[in-house]
C-alpha cells in the first residue's frame, strides 16, 4: 500500500502543477492578443484625434475657403463667358472666331488670301478651333496683327507662323501663313 501511496504522490503533485501550467500559459497568450487589441484600439484612437484636429481646423478656416471658392468660381465664370468661344453649335464657333480675325486683319491693313478652318475634336466641355491665314501685309501691319491678337479678349494662340518675303526686289510686302488656335467651351 506504502508502494502505491508513493506513486500517486508524484502524480497528485504533477497534475495541479500540469494545470497550472497551463492555465499560466493560456494567461499570457490571452492577455498577449487582449494587450494586441487595445494597441490597436489606441492606436485608431489616436488617428481619429489627429483626423479631428485637421477637421476642426478645416471647419475653423471654412470662411477664408469659402471666400477663396467664391473668387475661384467668379473667375471661372469671367473666363468662360468672356475668354471663351460660345456657340450653339462648333460651325457656329468656327464663324465667329473666323470673323473676329478676318476683323482684326481688315483693322491691321492685312491682305487675306485665303482662311481654312481645321477640324479640331474636342475633349468634354472644350474644344479647339483651329484656322489658317494665309495672307500679304507690310511687316509694321503684321506686328500690329499679332499684337492685337494677343491684346484680345478672347484666348488666341499662335500655333504656327510663317513670314516670308514675296519678292527680293520688293521687300515691302511679306507673305504671312499664320495658324492659329481658339478655345471654344461646349
Amino acid at each position: 500500500m506504502r508502494e502505491k501511496l508513493a506513486l500517486l504522490r508524484p502524480k497528485q503533485f504533477l497534475i495541479p502543477i500540469a494545470v497550472l501550467l497551463l492555465l499560466i500559459v493560456v494567461g499570457r497568450w490571452g492577455y498577449g492578443q487582449w494587450n494586441e487589441k487595445i494597441e490597436s484600439i489606441n492606436e485608431k484612437i489616436e488617428l481619429c484625434e489627429l483626423q479631428l484636429d485637421k477637421y476642426t481646423r478645416v471647419v475653423a478656416n471654412s470662411e477664408n475657403y469659402a471666400a477663396v471658392n467664391r473668387v475661384l468660381l467668379n473667375l471661372q465664370d469671367d473666363v468662360q463667358k468672356r475668354r471663351l468661344f460660345h456657340a450653339r453649335t462648333e460651325a457656329l464657333a468656327q464663324a465667329r472666331f473666323q470673323n473676329l480675325v478676318k476683323d482684326l486683319a481688315k483693322k491691321n491693313n492685312i491682305d487675306v488670301r485665303s482662311t481654312k478652318i481645321i477640324a479640331e475634336h474636342g475633349q468634354g466641355d472644350i474644344s479647339l478651333l483651329r484656322l489658317r491665314i494665309d495672307a500679304k501685309a507690310e511687316a509694321g501691319a503684321i506686328r500690329d496683327f499679332l499684337l492685337d491678337l494677343r491684346a484680345e479678349k478672347h484666348y488666341i494662340f499662335v500655333a504656327d507662323l510663317e513670314i516670308r518675303i514675296i519678292n527680293s526686289r520688293e521687300v515691302r510686302y511679306y507673305y504671312l501663313s499664320v495658324e492659329l488656335v481658339a478655345i471654344q467651351d461646349t
